[in-house]
């Protein structure tokens, strides 16, 4: 059958064995290609003016782009601390602000209600939407929880033969840079008040292989935060050994990306390519330069020797050498593999981006806002375009995220 099977058939065997699909193929051969149905756009009241009115896009928004927006398609974003994550969340919060992603994030809340209205949305042949995940840090593990909740709906979809993409990315960052950068955030401001307790210089307060456990571990970050002698900090940062190195590497057999901070631009791009995301132009996030009480710390108050610094890095963290050495080879191959032309988009990006940059940034304006799903009223909070207004009302309910298009007023 030429590698299709018939749907009952397929869903069986696909949630047996947990099938990894990129994307699913019709019984003749061909890959299927759906585009998107223009929908009407619902603004319920002045404090959602801040959403455009125009609906989902229908087009390519600039020639870098080369892929079309779908008509179905979830983008996993891993958010590992440091990394561009926070700016990568500002790209989707500005897609849904423009009416055509849903953005859900970055704990996830409770994630079983969302997956099984995408599955039940699947069954009924309502496949029109686009779900921009961010997984941040939370108490639900991403391994397994997420990813076999991922791997289950892939197994509809390509069951169901519905052409939804869906896409895992992360990023990692070369070692040095990704220490400072985090001791400037968590770290040396705490230094400076109680130095007994946070080390008393960069070499002092650095964890072993805090990039790697971090990406294994998301909730890891608390003992990064702790004391230098706290025991949950040496248990979770000592005890990253070959095993739990292992154990990352099969993690990331499971991204379509893994990127780097250092060549964001590149890597976003790629992702654009797989889920046809359209407004890709930002302003970097950075939150240690937006904090009041953690800016002001320069790289040469970290490591004012930085070559002692990276010898003392690469001691400590030979598994983040690793994980940056094989990401970046696995990047190498998907640039390649993308040939001469998405050297000139990439090209056309930057020059888009750089004239971006140039003009004032608009803020979003989106504050954090706890997950309490039993408190969540959906009769103050719109779901603009979407169709499925059930599915809309889950994320809503399970993010932490409260933007101004949101809000109706009562």
């Amino acid at each position: 059958m030429g590698g299709c099977w018939p749907p009952a058939l397929s869903l069986l065997v696909g949630i047996v064995i947990g099938v990894h699909l990129l994307h699913s193929r019709n019984c003749e051969g061909g890959e299927v290609v759906l585009t998107t149905l223009p929908a009407q756009r619902r603004v319920p009241s002045d404090l959602t003016e801040t959403r455009l009115k125009d609906g989902p896009a229908k087009a390519l928004a600039s020639p870098a782009y080369t892929t079309a927006p779908r008509r179905c398609a979830i983008l996993v974003d891993r958010h590992v601390h440091k990394t561009g994550g926070t700016t990568m969340r500002d790209i989707m919060l500005e897609n849904e602000r423009r009416g055509e992603w849903l953005y859900w994030g970055y704990s996830l809340g409770r994630l079983t209600p969302v997956f099984d209205e995408l599955r039940k949305l699947a069954v009924s042949g309502n496949t029109t939407h686009r779900i921009g995940l961010e997984y941040h840090h939370g108490f639900i593990p991403f391994s397994p929880n997420v990813v076999d909740q991922l791997r289950s709906l892939r197994a509809t979809y390509h069951a169901l033969d519905i052409d939804c993409r869906i896409v895992l990315v992360t990023r990692v960052r070369e070692p040095l840079s990704f220490y400072i950068s985090y001791f400037k955030w968590a770290a040396a401001w705490r230094q400076k008040k109680e130095p007994a307790t946070f080390g008393r210089n960069f070499t002092e307060w650095a964890p072993p292989n805090l990039q790697s456990a971090l990406m294994l571990n998301s909730m890891d970050h608390m003992w990064a935060e702790k004391g230098i002698g706290h025991k949950r900090r040496r248990k979770a940062f000592g005890g990253f050994d070959a095993h739990a190195r292992r154990r990352l590497q099969d993690l990331l057999l499971h991204f379509d990306i893994v990127g780097t901070t250092e060549r964001f631009d590149e890597t976003l791009l790629l992702t654009a390519g797989m889920t046809g995301l359209q407004h890709l132009r930002y302003h970097v996030n950075n939150p240690t330069r937006n904090s009041k009480w953690k800016r002001g710390v320069a790289d040469a108050e970290v490591c004012p020797d930085l070559d002692a610094c990276r010898r003392h890095v690469e001691r400590i963290a030979p598994y983040d050498v690793q994980l940056y050495a094989e990401s970046t080879q696995r990047l190498d191959r998907l640039v390649h593999d993308a040939g001469k032309s998405f050297q000139r988009r990439l090209a056309l990006f930057r020059a888009e981006e750089a004239e971006h940059r140039a003009q004032r940034q608009q803020m979003l304006r989106c504050r954090y806002w706890p997950v309490q799903p039993d408190r969540y009223n959906r009769s103050h909070h719109d779901c603009g375009h979407l169709a499925q207004k059930e599915l809309c009302a889950l994320v809503y309910a399970n993010r932490e995220l409260r933007c101004p298009w949101h809000r109706v007023a009562q």
